[in-house]
């Protein structure tokens, strides 16, 4: 009798696990796949899994059988029913087992049961925190972490000197600490290029997160792909609003996870559901001010995406049911102020415009930040014992603050340039004072682009340098390399060549290996002057020439074959590509095209590349009956052949969307 039951006991159990197992398979999901009565599947599910196990009846007659259990922990029965494929309870589904109170048991009212060996695997399932923990992690993949305030990749950020920019300081933080009965919710910051916009920002930004208020940042910069966007801002804001306020978190990311293509949406609905709508989940006592910070705007490369971006901000303000208040700094252009101007922003709009302070208050801000990096200078230089005590002079002094015109920019370069390594202070200063501006009365920057010529009238090599500063200044299709080494291979320099290359441009440009080894414009302003040839001259930088310049370096550059340099050479294969599709026949590219080699394993690559290259190819008439063009299918189709298509990398997984190797067949063709 026993034995029977245990029998029926086991037959059912095994009747249960062959059902859920053909309902797992029925939503996708990974099954063992059962091979003998001895080995019925190890699932990798989220279960308790029984294996193998031998159950002995009075007769000694052993059934052996294989079965599975997975016992949910979700919260309710809407979490049960969502995730039954994962859940079974051994009920009364047969006559043979009588209902329980008590909760399930494998051999519930069994007699004289053993187990002969087995094996168990125990893994506690919770469908609720892995919903989550893929809305996480989905979020943290478009974070732009070169955008926070505290970036490491954020070389030496401008912040306000102790001394300076009180008055501002003081108006800013009063008007966010206002929080009763407020009326204005956006707050726009602006002012000319250099003016201190961005270290007004930095320091805000550091104040309130010394003072442990909620706040989160972005700061645009338009030669920084990861950031010349709005893109990527709202997951970088609803990332640092976890981070300051957890409680929002579980909301945030079960609104990822339940539509992981929310990024795709436009602005506002975004902000609606990643940051509004969490807020507004939280009780009462949790809601605590909630501070934006946007620097930059301007340097958001699509003007559509700038407006926008107002226009979600004011939309949110315009309820004011939820204290989340938008610092937003940028230059003064037309398509801002329009949109700023609007009537249901410029309602709830703070203006403040550092243009309009008098001049001798932003004067006196200047003389404190030159003196005090006169004072570092001395102290600090290593070669201050050349420098007598008296040093500077107060004439010095005063001329810097005249040359600056309000600007900070202008004093902050000349002390970077003054302050430079393996240079004497003293000298470096003498150099600036003799600097002459053309045409001061027209060009509100002429001492600024006085001193940008003579910085680049000491750079050797010039050609060289211009083609590196081109690189840096255009806007490509995917995230172009920023590490020095990664310069050097694709220029085909030796280790340390960067560095040479650049030394004279310390003052303006980031390369130094030792502190933070990527190659970064110091500030905005650079752009400004290497793009207007009537304010950089010789030193102008015609990207469309220099984009030509640029295909024949990279088809002759040679990657080192190492598995680091590999995505240096997947970025050089769709730059080639990028810059193809718009060149023009000449004699130097089909030179360069002759010169072309694939160094690195071929399937680190995305295949779709080689077809739309030699799409471009077969487009350009170089007169020589398709040599440059055979030349460069030939080292294609040799590599293809050895590409493995079993494990496709990350970029053929990206580009390859199906049809590649379709397209590469009818050009061989």
């Amino acid at each position: 009798m026993h034995g029977e039951r245990d029998e029926n006991i086991a037959q059912l159990l095994h009747h249960r696990y062959q059902k859920e197992r053909k309902c797992r398979n029925s939503v996708g999901s990974e099954s063992s796949k059962s091979n003998s009565s001895e080995n019925h599947g190890s699932h990798r599910g989220r279960s308790n899994v029984i294996r193998n196990v031998g159950m002995s009846n009075r007769s000694g007659n052993v059934v052996q059988s294989s079965f599975h259990i997975a016992r949910s922990e979700s919260r309710s029965r809407k979490d049960y029913r969502s995730h039954r494929t994962e859940c079974i309870s051994i009920q009364d589904d047969a006559k043979s087992i009588p209902p329980s109170h008590t909760a399930p048991s494998m051999f519930n009212r069994s007699n004289n049961v053993t187990i002969n060996g087995g094996s168990f695997q125990v893994t506690n399932a919770n469908p609720v925190y892995d919903r989550r923990a893929r809305g996480l992690k989905l979020l943290t993949k478009r974070v732009a972490h070169t955008a926070f305030h505290n970036s490491a990749q954020r070389i030496d950020p401008p912040r306000c000197h102790p001394k300076t920019r009180k008055e501002v300081l003081e108006t800013m933080i009063e008007w966010i600490m206002s929080s009763e009965h407020r009326e204005e919710w956006i707050l726009w910051l602006n002012g000319a290029a250099g003016a201190g916009k961005s270290a007004i920002m930095q320091t805000l930004a550091e104040r309130c997160v010394d003072a442990l208020m909620a706040a989160a940042s972005f700061f645009f910069f338009r030669s920084d792909s990861t950031r010349n966007s709005i893109g990527p801002l709202v997951a970088t804001l609803a990332y640092q609003l976890i981070q300051v306020i957890p409680e929002v978190s579980d909301d945030i990311q079960n609104t990822i996870a339940n539509n992981p293509l929310i990024f795709d949406q436009a602005i506002k609905s975004q902000l609606q559901q990643l940051i509004v709508q969490p807020y507004l989940h939280l009780p009462a006592h949790l809601r605590r001010p909630f501070v934006v910070f946007i620097d930059g705007l301007d340097e958001c490369l699509d003007h559509v995406q700038q407006a926008a971006l107002i226009k979600a901000f004011g939309d949110i303000s315009q309820k004011r049911d939820i204290p989340i208040v938008f610092l937003i700094a940028s230059r003064r252009e037309p398509q801002i102020e329009t949109t700023f101007g609007k009537e249901h922003i410029y309602g709830i709009l703070r203006t403040v415009p550092l243009d309009q302070l008098s001049l001798a208050q932003t004067s006196s801000d200047i003389r404190s930040f030159v003196t005090a990096k006169f004072n570092d200078v001395k102290k600090m230089h290593l070669r201050k014992q050349y420098l007598s005590a008296d040093w500077p002079q107060e004439s010095s002094i005063e001329g810097i603050i005249k040359k600056s015109s309000g600007q900070f920019i202008y004093a902050s370069v000349v002390m970077n340039f003054v302050s430079a390594p393996d240079t004497l202070p003293s000298t470096q200063l003498s150099i600036i004072e003799n600097i002459r501006p053309r045409d001061p009365k027209d060009n509100p920057f002429a001492n600024l682009d006085a001193l940008y010529q003579y910085i680049f009238s000491k750079v050797k090599h010039l050609d060289i340098v211009k083609n590196i500063l081109a690189m840096m200044l255009i806007q490509w299709s995917l995230s172009s390399p920023d590490l020095i080494e990664e310069f050097e291979a694709i220029f085909s320099l030796q280790a340390g060549d960067l560095e040479s290359l650049l030394v004279n441009l310390s003052a303006v440009v980031h390369c130094i290996p030792k502190t933070y080894p990527e190659v970064k414009f110091l500030h905005a302003s650079l752009d400004d002057f290497l793009l207007d040839q009537s304010r950089s001259g010789e030193y102008y930088i015609d990207l469309e020439e220099h984009r030509s310049q640029l295909l024949c370096i990279f088809l002759e550059s040679h990657i080192p074959d190492t598995p680091y340099y590999a995505d240096v050479e997947t970025w050089r294969i769709c730059a080639i590509y990028e810059l193809l599709s718009e060149a023009k026949a000449n004699a130097p590219l089909r030179n360069s095209i002759l010169k072309f080699q694939v160094e690195n394993s071929i399937s680190s690559y995305p295949s779709v590349m080689f077809a739309w290259i030699l799409q471009s190819l077969r487009n350009l008439d170089f007169g020589d009956r398709g040599q440059a063009y055979h030349h460069v299918l030939n080292i294609f189709a040799n590599n293809l052949a050895k590409m493995d298509l079993r494990r496709p990398s990350k970029f053929q997984k990206t580009f390859d969307s199906g049809g590649a190797q379709g397209q590469f067949r009818d050009l061989a063709g």
